[in-house]
């Protein structure tokens, strides 16, 4: 059972089939005044890597407005195939929302708002639910399952290939395995739909448990 460890973005159809997009180490918090790069991959049907698209992005202020003069940083394609990354320095410490368009055929992916706190502020750790409700989103698990027990999720889901999590509980250990090492046990809704392994970290990992094992989480 392919269960919500998918991680990965927003995906639609097109050409035939659906890409995805997967954020790399998702920040939990960003610096004013500092310069951050946010890399990420275009996957078609959730895997394949996709070189050559010419993704887009736009920041904005959480509270609504432009965040800076560069609002649309330069994307750029990295070395390794189907990977991108931006590069963006917030100018007030308040929360900001990331939009990535994958490609100008497919709908925009909007991130859950990342905080920004002042140069030198001292910031309080993330609760493992809410880091993994984020990354919910910016993996991408919200685009192949449905988790309609929270609100922030009940109608981003794009593409539902994958089992639906709404009042789903499981094992932990199991499902840390699952989400670890998605070829164990893999059931693969077709040739095309995989859910495929994106190396996380115990952090992600952990985090990502204890959302999909909360029944609700309230909207930030």
């Amino acid at each position: 059972m392919a269960v919500a460890a998918t991680l990965l973005i927003a995906a639609a159809p097109h050409s035939g089939g659906w890409s995805v997009v997967t954020v790399r180490e998702l920040p939990t918090h960003l610096v004013a005044g500092t310069p951050t790069t946010i890399t990420f991959a275009i996957r078609g049907h959730g895997e394949a890597l996709s070189r050559g698209a010419s993704p887009t992005v736009s920041i904005k202020r959480a509270r609504g407005g432009v965040l800076a003069s560069r609002e649309r940083p330069r994307v750029t394609e990295t070395r390794r195939p189907g990977e991108y990354q931006f590069t963006f320095t917030p100018e007030l410490a308040e929360p900001v929302i990331v939009t990535i368009d994958p490609d100008h055929q497919l709908p925009d992916i909007e991130l859950l708002p990342i905080s920004v706190v002042a140069a030198g502020q001292a910031v309080s750790p993330i609760a493992p639910e809410a880091y993994g409700q984020a990354l919910f989103v910016a993996k991408g698990c919200v685009t192949c399952h449905v988790k309609a027990d929270d609100p922030a999720m009940a109608d981003r889901a794009t593409v539902r290939v994958g089992p639906e999590l709404t009042g789903r509980r499981f094992e932990v250990d199991w499902l840390t395995t699952k989400i670890t090492d998605p070829s164990i046990n893999r059931v693969r809704v077709s040739q095309y739909n995989i859910m495929p392994t994106l190396e996380l970290n115990p952090q992600e990992v952990a985090a990502l448990v204890a959302y999909v094992n909360q029944r609700v989480v309230a909207n930030r």
